[in-house]
């Protein structure tokens, strides 16, 4: 289920009942009836595909996972899989360093105080499960705040699928520079192919006027392209060399003068 979700742009794509989403199906059907072992070789392979995907991180996030894998945490079956518990606790730092709202992180530091009052008040010969979740959400938290060098992508970023998905911003000149521009931006590909499109050719940035004048930026394969048109109808276009990776973050700046 997992993998085959993650072959398509957004894991609910294929989901035709709203309820039905990845967090109920895996861990409200599926992993209680399973046994430890299988739980924990699930979750180990959602944390693979979390990692690598940033689609799936955002898919969790805007699901609201973090808090939905907190709460888990109270359930009688996972507080006697302790192994199961821990992997929880993995995915939700994965997430958490991804993206966090008011809300989760609100909802953090209710459980970690939770886990601070608890370990106070237990017998210490008969250690409780929630005790042991002071440190993994301390960790998290520690990491949210101290921007730990894991966090390596930039402070806020959209996700767009490729296809139907991208920021309209208005020009506010009816003419397009005739002095040069620049653009900057963070990128990250997740795919630079489209098994559904041939000669697929993504653009990253289209900016025309009225009159068809402005630039576009383009992916070409592996290599970025910028295409212009000024006034008089002068077209340039240029195929940079450098072969980009997936799943890399990259800063690029492209300036164009006369």
């Amino acid at each position: 289920l997992l993998d085959y979700s993650i072959k398509f742009k957004t894991p609910e794509e294929n989901l035709e009942n709203a309820q039905l989403d990845l967090f109920y199906i895996v861990f409200e059907q599926l992993l209680p009836q399973a046994e430890p072992r299988l739980r924990q070789r699930v979750v180990n392979r959602l944390n693979t595909l979390l990692l690598s995907s940033a689609l799936m991180k955002d898919y969790c996030t805007s699901k609201q996972w973090i808090i939905r894998l907190l709460a888990m945490l109270d359930l009688p079956w996972v507080k006697l899989d302790q192994p199961f518990a821990v992997e929880l606790l993995v995915s939700m730092r994965i997430l958490a360093l991804y993206n966090t709202s008011v809300q989760d992180v609100q909802t953090l530091f209710e459980r970690l105080i939770l886990a601070a009052n608890l370990s106070n008040i237990q017998n210490l010969n008969t250690p409780r499960l929630d005790s042991l979740y002071w440190d993994p959400l301390l960790d998290i938290i520690n990491a949210l705040l101290g921007r730990q060098d894991d966090r390596l992508i930039p402070e806020a970023c959209f996700t767009f699928n490729g296809r139907d998905s991208a920021i309209n911003v208005p020009l506010q000149e009816k003419e397009w520079p005739q002095f040069g521009y620049t653009f900057v931006a963070w990128i990250r590909a997740e795919s630079f192919t489209d098994e559904t499109k041939q000669n697929f050719k993504p653009k990253l940035v289209c900016f025309l006027t009225e009159n068809g004048q402005g630039m576009e930026i383009f992916f070409n394969g592996t290599n970025i392209g910028l295409h212009t048109v000024i006034k008089g109808g002068s077209n340039q276009s240029i195929i940079f060399p450098h072969d980009f990776k997936v799943k890399q973050w990259y800063f690029i700046c492209i300036t164009h003068t006369q």
